[in-house]
């Protein structure tokens, strides 16, 4: 910010400068420098003000982020130990297009749903099988990028707070 101000400062007195010579007229340092003070003074405040509510901002989106994680673990860890090794082959195995098929509506929908909320997994597909109203929503998810990079520690995550959770 001390740079821009800088910035904003010389082009101030330049400006002013310039201003000053096309007219003609005598060059009025004291004038132009409180001018250009004037003007950086409030590019200044104006700058400050804006990186505070920036900050602010992703401070709020830092935390909605973290909470959001603290409930997919939560979630993940009350799932049965069968929907659990799904998770474990993904990240066991070598092939990286990994596809979580799922009915809608299950926990394991909710934490691919989660998961999908904070981009470590996305929506491939959703069918409707059946008729109503015996109908069954077939949900597809794979995992991002990100996803699998992150798959490691959540579920380490997930087994400190399954053990957790069994009061180990």
């Amino acid at each position: 910010m001390f740079r821009w101000s800088a910035a904003v400062l010389c082009a101030a007195v330049a400006v002013g400068v310039a201003s000053s010579l096309s007219r003609g007229w005598h060059i009025e340092w004291p004038a132009i420098v409180s001018i250009g003070g004037a003007v950086t003074g409030i590019f200044a405040i104006r700058c400050y003000l804006l990186l505070r509510r920036e900050r602010a901002r992703l401070l709020r989106r830092h935390v909605a982020t973290i909470e959001a994680m603290q409930q997919l673990v939560d979630d993940m860890a009350r799932l049965s130990a069968a929907d659990m090794s799904i998770y474990l082959a993904a990240h066991q195995g070598a092939n990286d297009d990994v596809a979580f098929c799922t009915g809608g509506g299950s926990p394991n929908h909710h934490v691919l749903v989660q998961m999908a909320d904070l981009g470590l997994a996305s929506p491939v597909k959703m069918e409707n099988l059946g008729a109503p109203p015996h109908q069954l929503v077939l949900a597809r998810y794979a995992l991002t990028e990100t996803g699998r990079a992150a798959l490691g520690n959540l579920l380490e995550a997930v087994s400190k707070r399954r053990r957790f959770f069994a009061g180990l």
